[in-house]
């Protein structure tokens, strides 16, 4: 077996896995017991089709029309949970539409469940404006339920219909009665939007689509804090993952009103990001601009679109009344704000934008009352001042965060200095958080006395409890968030606590501090870098490097930042950016960490070498510069120093397991397998999920002959990784231990992962073929000829595949037999053999023999691992002249 070198971007899952349980469940099965196989499974039908003999065909489950009670006729739809389907039940003799859950989400009890749930949530429910449900039912493993047949077609494709008011409000009206109905019956729909509207010829609408309803009822099945919906119709508090009610839905109809009486979505953005924070912190467009909207019906949208909750409509109730007094041309509970609230908001929303528009204001003569009002008084030159204190404030904070990371707590806590005497909260917390890290409690304690409120009182309860996870679904505000993602993330990086979903989460509440911030906040952006780096969030990390280079083109910190975030992907950028400031006697430590990095991805090791001897000179207790010493001394293959250098770093980052990580490869090379799987078995001991080390760990042990401990090492790597190495690894593991029917799964896992690599179709084919299933093998090795264009392996599988079928195709494999050992100009046992065999095939005996005898005189096939294979070929030809 061999194993790929290049990494695949995905996992496809355990599809393969199940098809070939069912394959060695069945080793000879009859045309029957085949038909049967791939009927009640036709989400593998791809795959046991060649498996089981493919000869004869097997109608897919939707070619027989039938379901239960139902013939279904035709396809209506699809969505992410299933097809919907017109169909005439039988028993009843009407038509009715049929939903089937998707075949690929059968073998998922979640799904299955969630598919019950929203046939038994609607099924509850009795309303002019819903489609209703008549039954779930299942039929030869397909789960389906059975509701209303409406003759229309969804908002989404007839949005233009509701353009006029009047019609926008008459839909509204419809579809908040529907919701006040659900709303009664304990369901929140959580999914509004135009897509889950159907509308008849006559306007009637009807909500369809409760799948991620929440069913008070039932027992929940979603994960607490996860964020369920269509995010340009999600509510503030959804998007954020926290408690959503009945007013979450009613959002979303002010959503749907404002897009269909603008015409345009009133928060969708270029991307996502910009659509979040839209919701989050964006007013939504007038609807004023268009006189056919009056102020009612503006006033009724602003409130259904209000960002806290408690200001919008307490019920569907209460909007209910409001759109109907719109229809009747009554008066409206709802009121626009006055300019003078207006002006309020937005400066409670953006004071930073209301800082600067004052200073531009304050030199225009008329000045509307509510301005004069709020700024009248308000120097030009104490506006300037104070815009400056705050910048200088923001560096420094920035900048002791940076190092807090980069080069340690007490370099932090000596650039937070000019700040410490003062009575910002912000600093006082930021400073108790420094502190921690260095173990100093009491300090960190102090640093809080005076100060009071939720945030304050959340990082006094981390001071004491530094490893309980902090709770993230009720973060009020930016600076709040930003405060949680620095405690998951301290927890993790210096505590042992590091776990995926913690990493995630701690990315997540650092972009959410980004978006909600009301202006661009540099510490905030170096922490989403810090985080999302962690977890290999390429998109959080490009993001975070945009918006750095355009809030903070001027500072030094931002530049820092950036320098270090494209090293990976751009080090000339990175040494370019840093130009100015390495060469400098006081650059900081991490800055020479950064260049070090570029060098080493340029492969010039000894500029990086120097590069982190510099930054351990500057800060020697900087384990980051010891680390990456450490393995620019490794590539150089002086292992004693770089084992000291990494062991170094163990004592200063002892929680850090890509240090321990690169230790093990070091005692690898040193020879030492001893200590390098000591340092492989720790790493994995403080993070169980870390891959690259149970990778690194099964090597080891392959090795040295421990081939069972290498199978639970890359099991490990495979249920933690993507990297098809892992896969294919395994497969080659299980194979060395003759387990060639787990082993089979696992390549042709491999093989879906990386369908243009070679190595995993050539392993599927090899494999298949020493199990007998010569006509699994033969898809696979054509394959790997096909990607094999100039090479010789890919041409060899594939006669030895052609060989094995029946009948055989002799010419075929005569021709790639031949070709392969043209490529090896004839020094290849394994292409000698199948091309002598392939001679055999096509009559030409005498030729085959004759190659064979050759091969059984040449000197360097004397100990090769097909000698037995060569012997045996040899004595059944010479029987056969």
């Amino acid at each position: 077996m061999r194993t790929p070198g290049s990494p695949a971007p995905s996992d496809p899952g355990a599809r393969l896995e199940r098809a070939l349980e069912l394959f060695f469940a069945h080793p000879e099965p009859t045309a029957a017991d085949a038909a049967r196989l791939m009927e009640s499974n036709p989400d593998l039908r791809d795959l046991l089709e060649p498996m089981l003999g493919g000869d004869s065909h097997v109608p897919h489950a939707h070619e027989e029309q039938v379901l239960g009670d139902f013939r279904l006729v035709r396809e209506l739809g699809r969505g992410g949970m299933g097809v919907v389907y017109e169909a005439w039940q039988r028993s009843l003799d009407r038509r009715v539409a049929v939903k089937v859950l998707a075949s690929a989400l059968v073998a998922s009890p979640s799904a299955v469940a969630r598919f019950r749930r929203e046939a038994a949530a609607a099924g509850r429910l009795r309303h002019a404006n819903i489609v209703e449900v008549f039954g779930f039912g299942s039929d030869a493993g397909q789960h389906f339920f059975a509701m209303q047949l409406v003759e229309g077609e969804s908002l989404h494709t007839c949005k233009a219909r509701f353009r006029a008011p009047h019609h926008a409000v008459d839909l509204a009206v419809q579809l908040v009665d529907a919701l006040a109905h659900a709303h009664a019956a304990g369901l929140v729909h959580r999914d509004v939007k135009p897509a889950n509207v159907l509308v008849c010829e006559d306007r009637r609408a009807l909500l369809t689509d409760f799948g991620i309803a929440s069913d008070e009822a039932l027992p929940s099945i979603t994960r607490e804090g996860g964020f369920l919906g269509t995010l340009d119709y999600a509510s503030p508090e959804q998007v954020r993952g926290g408690p959503v009610d009945a007013r979450t839905d009613l959002w979303a109809v002010g959503v749907m009103l404002h897009e269909l009486l603008s015409g345009a979505h009133p928060f969708t953005a270029a991307t996502q990001e910009a659509t979040l924070r839209n919701i989050l912190t964006a007013e939504a467009p007038s609807l004023r601009v268009d006189r056919n909207i009056t102020s009612d019906l503006a006033a009724v949208v602003g409130r259904a679109l209000e960002k806290n909750p408690a200001r919008r409509y307490a019920s569907a109730a209460a909007m209910l009344a409001d759109l109907r007094a719109l229809q009747t041309g009554a008066a409206v509970s709802a009121r626009l704000p006055s300019p003078p609230e207006r002006v309020l908001r937005w400066a409670r929303r953006e004071p930073w934008r209301a800082l600067a528009a004052t200073t531009l204001l304050l030199g225009v003569p008329a000045l509307t009352a509510s301005l004069g009002y709020l700024w009248a008084n308000a120097p030009r030159i104490e506006a300037a001042e104070t815009a400056e204190r705050t910048r200088a404030r923001e560096e420094v904070l920035a900048h002791a965060w940076w190092r807090l990371h980069e080069e340690g707590a007490e370099l932090a806590l000596q650039t937070l200095a000019p700040l410490s005497q003062t009575d910002d909260v912000e600093v006082c917390i930021s400073r108790a958080m420094m502190l921690l890290q260095l173990e100093r409690v009491d300090e960190a304690r102090a640093a809080l006395q005076g100060f009071s409120g939720e945030t304050v009182e959340l990082v006094r309860t981390f001071l004491d409890q530094p490893l309980v996870k902090p709770n993230t679904t009720d973060a009020l505000n930016a600076f709040e968030c930003f405060v949680r993602a620095q405690m998951m993330y301290e927890g993790a990086m210096h505590r042992g606590a590091r776990t995926p979903s913690t990493m995630r989460r701690a990315a997540e509440m650092a972009n959410l501090a980004v978006v909600l911030a009301p202006s661009p906040r540099l510490s905030y952006l170096i922490t989403l870098a810090n985080t999302a780096g962690a977890i290999d969030d390429e998109h959080g990390v490009f993001i975070a490097e945009q918006a750095l280079a355009q809030h903070f083109p001027d500072s030094p910190v931002a530049l820092r930042v950036r320098a270090r975030i494209l090293v990976n992907k751009n080090p000339e950028r990175t040494l370019q950016l840093l130009a100015d400031e390495a060469p400098h006697a006081g650059a900081m430590a991490n800055v020479w960490v950064t260049r070090g990095t570029a060098w080493e991805n340029l492969r010039r090791l000894p500029e990086a070498a120097a590069a982190n001897r510099r930054a351990i000179a500057e800060s020697p207790g900087m384990g980051r510069a010891w680390a990456n010493l450490g393995i620019v001394l490794r590539k150089q293959k002086d292992y004693a120093e770089s084992v000291t250098a990494l062991q170094k770093a163990i004592e200063l980052q002892p929680y850090e397991v890509t240090i321990w990580n690169a230790l093990g490869l070091t005692q690898r090379s040193r020879g030492d397998a001893s200590a390098a799987k000591n340092a492989f078995e720790r790493a994995l001991e403080l993070r169980s999920d870390y891959a690259p080390a149970a990778y690194n760990l099964g090597n080891l042990l392959i090795g040295a002959g421990d081939v069972d401990g290498a199978i639970a090492a890359f099991r490990q790597a495979v249920a933690n990784g993507s990297d098809v190495r892992y896969v294919a690894n395994l497969g080659d593991a299980l194979s060395r231990a003759g387990r060639l029917q787990e082993a089979l799964a696992v390549h042709l896992r491999a093989a879906e992962m990386a369908p243009n690599d070679l190595i995993p179709n050539y392993n599927v084919a090899r494999t298949a073929l020493d199990l007998g299933l010569a006509q699994l093998a033969l898809p696979a090795a054509k394959r790997a000829s096909e990607i094999d264009e100039k090479g010789a392996d890919g041409l060899t599988i594939y006669a030895d595949a052609l060989l094995a079928q029946t009948p055989v195709d002799a010419k075929a494999a005569l021709a790639a037999a031949t070709e392969a050992d043209a490529r090896r100009k004839g020094e290849a046992l394994d292409a000698r053999l199948v091309l002598a065999r392939a001679l055999d095939a096509s009559g030409d005996r005498a030729a085959a023999l004759e190659m064979v005898e050759a091969a059984a005189k040449e000197p360097s096939f004397a100990g090769h691992r097909l000698r037995p294979s060569l012997d045996s070929l040899l004595l059944r030809l010479r029987e056969a002249r």
